[in-house]
């Protein structure tokens, strides 16, 4: 069977020609493995730019070279030794051929590498990044970053390494928590020795403390890898996932870097030794100094121990790196790779790619609620350097949703779930952030700040009250076993809690609403956002939250303040345009109004500030008599009161405010009957009250300082209800009270100002001597009956009301009840519809009053009729004689005696009709008889016979003529019942 050939048999292994593809890539791993820290040679750059020319020429080699390297990736880590450099040629190998990939004229792309690295089951990344070592660890980064950046649009794997995230910050995190590597090693080697065995060192702790240079270079690999993956993802135009996470590994290098400059300059400021210090080393060094011999020793013992520190800082040369940037720039691919920076450079810039992400509503809340989470996981709002660092990159990522960010920040405030010096640190954040608002939200940033913040200082500072005295008691029951000076210290912390974390938050939430409300152009928008601001306080009132309503209402006070000011509360610029109409907006004065009602007494005075620092720009005062009659009286229950409780948050300046109140209550040039009614009750019930407490000393809460300057404002009030047009006149007693400045108040031509912030209490003495001399010249009872007299007999007040309703008014006490028919008003400022017909069918009732009286004054000037009326009938036949024949309805020969007999009981009629007849406010009202008409020739005939002929059927008396009268006019004892609180009766004549 010689030269028989079978061509089916192949050939052994060793007789074939090897793979070209094998033989380059064993060539990287000829020979003894370089160190980790060692960069390439030469020889191996050509043997690397040998394999890539190789997969350009065949890229369907690649899969098989990309599995020869990860083979002999997983074959050097399985039994690692010294030859760890090994995975440093084939990483950097393959890194070298990536960035080739994005190469145009590349026949190969990026994708081709996918299964070996990221996608498949045994891919080099993972592995890499799982590794204890912390080398591998960081070229595991590097290469999964190189993967990333030459991604093409077409056929990204994103989904693929974002699954590698979690690896990425675990590594991460290790590099940020190497510092203690020594601690956890001790710690672990104690347990272990008290005996438990599984207690077994972190290798990855040991490798840490032995090779710190390591470990930076792994935190910076690892953060420009996320980097990365966040520029993918915002080239895919998709949200990253893991964004929390990568979220807190940027911030926690930041807080690194902050704490270890910090202490960087804490300790150069120790080193450098104070002045003090340089002279008792001297003093003390004089002695000792015998010549120039002591001064060289202890120059050469200076520099003894600073010389050795500053030669090697200075002559040490750079730590060993596995990232080796000089092999990107000698192969020509550092611009397709990316750049080689610190750790902190990166972190910097993996915020900014985060906080670019920030486009649309949901993920602004969504970053933002990383951030919190992060932030208030151990209480870290007070890092400062952290929470600017993530807002200026936020600033930088070019977002327009700045108003977004704003509520977000507003909205956490108002979580309930900080602490009070955290809560006032967002509450800062969140003013920083409102700068950057434009002019269209302005209005609804304070609108919303003015109804959040309240609440939270409210819910902040029941928070500090209960944490105090949570310490209060934990101290009080274990203070004996300790020193004394850690059981004060205890206690003062526990008090600062309370009083620290409450004010800087005040501090913190006034300074906000300044700056919101300063931005706010047009008066209209103010007043919105303050009304809203007041009807929140007066829910907050009812609730039962006392210091939210009073939070609520200086907030809104300091906030009209700002805006009166035109840029900030202390003012600079010029005054702000006046309201629209200029006059006080009616739904804000309704919301004080409401707010006066729902609070407790002692919160009027903080409430009566906002309306207070618009009237610089309501010159016309208030649109209508009723609003400004509430206004009034609101104001007058405050000033007027004499409870202490009221004066407990009142202030010079809300006095000398309150005279302005009253005076623009008083403006606008038309009559105001109701508020000049409301005024003067109020003063005549002070003035009753104040004489049975004691005299005008009772006022102001019993304190002679703020009696006194109650005073002032009191007699301004008389004078201008004295100066009224149909007012009492010089016939209303004024109230001269000769203070002075005392009091620390002082009277212009355009009202009482306040010299001082607060009430002088080293001039008790003269305002006391003050106060007893006006009683001695016009008593408190004295001089409320003689105001009562002359405001009842005021001709405005009775043309608007009548004599008898006038009285019934002015005794009635203002606290019980308020006219309603003339100040009552709707929320909007508006009267509604039925007290409008009610106030006319009053002055319908007290003109037909009028009339009456006028013609029972005629007829009793003339009793006998004129020849010429009677048609030559009898002069009188008697005081009951009849009037019209029975059934008659027009003239009778009996009229003459009929027009007597009424004129006689009209007479009689306001003895037994009057007031002290009866409680009804406006009176029963009898219309004229047929005795009306009696005296006027060219006077219709009455209107039916019915009366006549009850009249003709015999004598009557004076109630028998009342209901003939009633009768004959169609059920004319009117009464408008809704006043009453009784339904209106039926009238058959109208």
């Amino acid at each position: 069977m010689v030269g028989v050939c079978c061509g089916c048999i192949a050939q052994p292994a060793s007789v074939q020609p090897r793979k070209t593809y094998n033989s380059l890539v064993g060539s990287l791993f000829a020979g003894e493995a370089i160190k980790t820290g060692d960069p390439l040679d030469s020889t191996l750059r050509r043997k690397i730019q040998k394999l890539q020319e190789y997969i350009q020429k065949n890229p369907g080699k690649i899969p098989k070279v990309s599995r020869r390297l990860m083979r002999r990736v997983r074959a050097t880590l399985r039994a690692p030794g010294d030859n760890l450099g090994h995975v440093k040629v084939a990483v950097l190998a393959l890194v070298h051929m990536l960035a080739m990939s994005a190469d145009e004229e590349s026949s190969y792309s990026a994708s081709f590498f996918a299964r070996e690295l990221v996608t498949g089951p045994d891919a080099v990344v993972p592995l890499l990044l799982r590794d204890p070592h912390i080398e591998v660890r960081t070229l595991g980064a590097e290469l999964l970053s190189a993967f990333t950046r030459v991604q093409p649009e077409a056929e990204s794997r994103l989904d693929a390494i974002q699954a590698l995230v979690p690896l990425t910050c675990r590594a991460a995190r290790a590099a940020l928590h190497a510092e203690t590597a020594d601690q956890k090693v001790a710690r672990a080697a104690s347990r272990r020795r008290a005996g438990d065995a599984l207690a077994l060192p972190n290798p990855l702790d040991l490798i840490a403390r032995r090779a710190p240079a390591h470990v930076a270079a792994l935190e910076a690999a690892c953060l420009r890898c996320l980097c990365e993956v966040v520029s993918l993802a915002a080239r895919n135009k998709v949200a990253p996932e893991h964004l929390e996470e990568m979220q807190a590994v940027a911030l926690d290098n930041l807080r690194r870097t902050a704490a270890a400059e910090d202490a960087a300059a804490a300790a150069a400021a120790a080193a450098v030794p104070s002045a003090a210090g340089l002279v008792a080393a001297s003093l003390a060094a004089a002695p000792a100094a015998g010549g120039d011999g002591g001064s060289a020793r202890a120059g050469s013992a200076a520099g003894g121990g600073s010389a050795p520190g500053a030669g090697a800082g200075a002559g040490a040369a750079a730590p060993p790196g596995v990232v080796d940037p000089e092999f990107y720039s000698a192969m020509g691919v550092a611009h397709r790779l990316p750049p080689v920076c610190g750790a902190g450079d990166a972190a910097a810039r993996l915020l900014q790619l985060l906080a670019g992400f920030v486009r649309d509503i949901s993920t602004v809340y969504e970053v933002m609620g990383t951030f919190y989470r992060y932030m208030d996981g151990k209480q870290r709002w007070g890092e400062d350097r952290i929470v600017q660092a993530f807002m200026a990159a936020l600033a930088g990522s070019g977002t327009r949703h700045e108003f977004p960010i704003y509520s977000s920040l507003l909205r956490h405030a108002s979580s309930g779930a900080l602490a009070p010096r955290d809560c006032a640190a967002v509450v800062s954040v969140t003013a920083q952030q409102a700068r950057r608002l434009g002019a269209a939200h302005a209005m609804p940033a304070l609108a919303a700040a003015l109804q959040e913040l309240p609440r939270v200082y409210s819910a902040q500072a029941r928070a500090a009250a209960d944490a105090a005295a949570e310490d209060a008691a934990g101290g009080g029951g274990g203070g004996g076993g300790g020193d004394g000076d850690g059981g004060d210290g205890s206690a003062a912390g526990g008090g600062g809690g309370a009083g620290a974390g409450a004010d800087p938050l005040r501090e913190a939430v006034l300074g906000l609403v300044c700056q919101l409300a300063a931005g706010v152009g047009a008066a209209a928008e103010l007043s919105e956002a303050l009304t809203l601001a007041l009807r929140a306080a007066a829910e907050d009132a009812r609730a039962g939250d006392p210091v939210a309503a009073l939070m609520g209402a200086d907030a809104a006070a300091a906030a009209a303040s700002a805006w009166r000011a035109g840029g900030s509360a202390g003012g600079g610029e010029p005054p702000r345009e006046a309201l629209p109409g200029g006059v006080l907006p009616p739904s804000l004065v309704a919301a004080v109004l409401a707010a006066c009602e729902a609070a407790p007494p002692a919160l009027r005075w903080p409430l009566l500030r906002v309306p207070a620092h618009l009237l610089p720009t309501a010159l016309n005062g208030l649109r209508t008599d009723k609003q400004a009659a509430a206004l009034a009286g609101a104001v007058c229950a405050a000033l007027l009161s004499p409870d202490p409780a009221v004066w407990e948050s009142a202030t010079l300046p809300d006095v000398a405010a309150a005279d302005r109140l009253l005076r623009a209550c008083l403006a606008g040039g038309a009559p105001r009957p109701a508020t000049e009614l409301a005024l003067g009750r109020w003063l005549l019930h002070a003035a009753q009250d104040w004489g049975g407490r004691g005299g005008y000393a009772a006022a102001g809460g019993g304190d002679a300082v703020r009696a006194a300057a109650v005073m002032q404002v009191a007699s301004a009030a008389v004078r201008q209800l004295a100066a009224l047009p149909g007012g009492a006149g010089s016939a209303l007693p004024q109230l001269p009270i000769a203070v002075g400045g005392a009091a620390g108040l002082s009277a212009t031509p355009e009202g009482i100002v306040a010299a001082l912030p607060a009430f002088p209490t080293d001039s008790a003495p003269a305002c006391a001597a003050a106060l007893a001399a006006l009683e001695e010249q016009q008593p408190p009872l004295a001089w409320a009956q003689a105001a009562r007299a002359a405001l009842a007999a005021a001709p405005g007040l009775l043309a608007e009301l009548g004599e008898q309703r006038l009285g019934e008014a002015l005794d009635l006490p203002p606290a019980e009840e308020e006219p309603r028919l003339l100040v009552g008003a709707g929320p909007d400022g508006k009267q509604p519809f039925s007290d409008r017909v009610q106030h006319a069918l009053a002055k319908r009732m007290m003109t037909l009053r009028r009339d009456l009286a006028h013609v029972s004054e005629l007829m009793r000037d003339s009793i006998a009729p004129r020849p010429s009326e009677t048609g030559g009938g009898p002069a009188l036949a008697g005081p009951h004689a009849p009037a019209v024949a029975a059934g008659g309805g027009g003239w009778a020969a009996g009229g003459g005696g009929a027009a007597a007999a009424d004129a006689g009981l009209l007479g009689a009629l306001p003895e037994e009709l009057g007031p002290a007849a009866g409680g009804d406010p406006f009176g029963a009202a009898a219309l004229p008889s047929a005795a009306a008409w009696a005296a006027d020739a060219a006077a219709p005939p009455p209107r039916g016979g019915k009366g006549a002929a009850a009249a003709a059927a015999g004598g009557l008396d004076a109630a028998g003529v009342e209901a003939v009268l009633r009768q004959a006019n169609g059920a004319g004892d009117v009464r408008i019942g809704a006043a009453a609180g009784e339904p209106e009766p039926a009238r058959a004549g109208w």
